[in-house]
Order: C-alpha cells, then sequence, then structure tokens
C-alpha cells in the first residue's frame, strides 16, 4: 500500500523515467522531413541525436547504412550520391524507436537567402494572384525558416518550418525570387527542385556570415575578433555578425545543396571595396558549413 506521503516522489520518479526514455529517442533536425528533396549526384548527410552508444540504421532506396551515437548524443550517416528521382521514397531512420520521412525525392537544392528582395512574398508581387494560381509543380518541394532569430551561438535545430510541395496554397508565403528561380531549373532541368528559404528584409551581410568566415579574411578580423568573443549569455540583435547565421541558416548545416541565390546589398549599399571582403566571407563560411568546397553562389546584382 502507498501512503499519501509516498505519491508525490512516485511521480516525480516516474516523471523522471519518462523524461528519459523521451530524452533517449532518435530524433532529427527540422530541415530532414517528409516531402524534401535530397540533392543529386552529391553525398547526403542525414543527422540528428540519440543516446550515447545507441545503433542507429538509415535507408533510402537500396542503401542501408549504420552508425553510432557520439557520446554528445550526436550522429550522422551518409548516403551516397543517388541520380534524380521523381517517385516519392521513404527515408527511414531506426533506433530505440523509428522514424518514416515519405515521398521524397532527389533532385537540386538550393537556400534561397538575403534580405528584402528575397523575403518579398509571391503574394506581394505583381499579379500574385494570376502567380499563385498556376504554381502547381508537385516537383517542387518548399521550405521556410519561419520567423526572425538571432542567436550568439551556432543553434543546430530550426526555429520550425517544414517541407511542402509547390501549390497555389503553399506558394504564396514563399519568397518570390526563390520561386521563380526554382521555376526555371525545374523547366529546364527536368529534375525535381527543393528551394530552402532563410531570409530577413534589411539585414546586413555580416550577420549571415560565419565566424570562420570572418578568419578567412585578414582584412574583416575585428569582426572575427567580436564574434570569437560571444557566449550563449551575450546579447545580440538582428545586426551582429553572424548572429542571424547562428540562429536561420546554422541549423540547415551540412544538408546537401547545390548552391545558395544571395539577393541583398543595399543594407551595405554605401560601401565598395569592404563588401568585396565581406562577400569572400560569406561564401567561404557557406562553403565550410555545408561542407561543399563547389556550393555554386549566385549572386543578384542591384537595380541601382
Amino acid at each position: 500500500m502507498i501512503g499519501r506521503h509516498q505519491t508525490p516522489r512516485l511521480l516525480s520518479c516516474l516523471l523522471l523515467a519518462l523524461s528519459s526514455a523521451l530524452s533517449a529517442e532518435i530524433t532529427l533536425p527540422g530541415v530532414l522531413g517528409s516531402n524534401m528533396v535530397l540533392q543529386r549526384d552529391q553525398p547526403v548527410p542525414v543527422w540528428g541525436w540519440g543516446h550515447p552508444g545507441e545503433t542507429v540504421s538509415v535507408s533510402f532506396g537500396d542503401q542501408t547504412l549504420e552508425t553510432t551515437v557520439k557520446d554528445d548524443r550526436t550522429w550522422e550517416a551518409t548516403l551516397q550520391p543517388m541520380p534524380a528521382n521523381t517517385e516519392g521514397r521513404t527515408l527511414t531512420v531506426r533506433g530505440s524507436n523509428k522514424i518514416s520521412l515519405t515521398n521524397i525525392l532527389v533532385g537540386e537544392v538550393w537556400i534561397c537567402s538575403g534580405q528584402s528582395n528575397m523575403e518579398w512574398r509571391i503574394r506581394q508581387s505583381m499579379n500574385a494572384t494570376e502567380e499563385a494560381a498556376a504554381a502547381n509543380y508537385p516537383l517542387i518541394r518548399l521550405f521556410d525558416v519561419p520567423g526572425r532569430h538571432v542567436s550568439p551561438v551556432p543553434k543546430r535545430k530550426t526555429p520550425g518550418g517544414k517541407w511542402q510541395a509547390c501549390t497555389p496554397e503553399t506558394v504564396s508565403d514563399f519568397s518570390a525570387v526563390g520561386y521563380h528561380f526554382g521555376r526555371r531549373l525545374h523547366q529546364d532541368l527536368k529534375v525535381p527542385v527543393g528551394l530552402v528559404g532563410s531570409n530577413w528584409g534589411g539585414t546586413k551581410i555580416e550577420p549571415w556570415t560565419t565566424l570562420e568566415g570572418f578568419k578567412s579574411v585578414s582584412e574583416l578580423s575585428a569582426f572575427s575578433e567580436r564574434v570569437d568573443a560571444y557566449t550563449s549569455e551575450t546579447k545580440v540583435g538582428g545586426g551582429d555578425p553572424s548572429a542571424i547565421y547562428h540562429a536561420m541558416v546554422h541549423p540547415l548545416t551540412p544538408f546537401a545543396l547545390r548552391g545558395a541565390i544571395w539577393y541583398q546589398g543595399e543594407s551595405n549599399g554605401a560601401e565598395g571595396r569592404s563588401y568585396y571582403h565581406k562577400k569572400h566571407a560569406l561564401v567561404n563560411g557557406w562553403r565550410r558549413a555545408f561542407r561543399n568546397d563547389e556550393l555554386a553562389f549566385y549572386w543578384v546584382q542591384l537595380a541601382n
């Protein structure tokens, strides 16, 4: 018989056991989800978290891989390069639990980033109603990092977002430039296209740049020293170097990409030579973060 004084203690033990069991489950980052597109012709990392020492298997198509969760609770397996595929497949991750991601395609994947030029939505554009109504492309998939977020240190999980097929309903709130770019790719290459939106109006290039990017350009040492001094307690805003990257891009890494389309510049408009150096820092940093020395960058020249 359990006395009334023992009941709270018993409940605490049960809650602790439940919490431990849940924390031991295999989990995935938000950018890995049903309806996504995986990059063709490149190694494709699949990663997440679990209980140290646990065996994790990853299956997709004719590939099955095994790995072990590290002491820091992270794990990663890398799928071998695959050709484009328009048939939805299931990616299965097994550990203490099972995760099945469905309707996954293989094709071209690009991140669409920058300030208001890239943030501008289809619903805000010329002929918005007609453009949205015609945007029925089941082989184009969209993932948008929602909101505006900053962090003094790199985050590992996105603040939300999910992969969706491109339809008149889902395209309205996606980047207009990103959508038209992806539609052209899809029509020309005849392969699935995945578009990842991460943008913030009015921002400079510095908040999108990694610490390693700043360190790679000697002229920007003042920025690298500043970011190097950040701690988890440092207060940062949307104008601080690396702050947006930490919260809105780093959680996506090392997702396999073909490239980035970058539309930004007004907020750095008064700069000349220094912006040249900052562009190099952005590219160097993102290529390292996404583990792709050949990550393509498409720069949109400002109309002015």
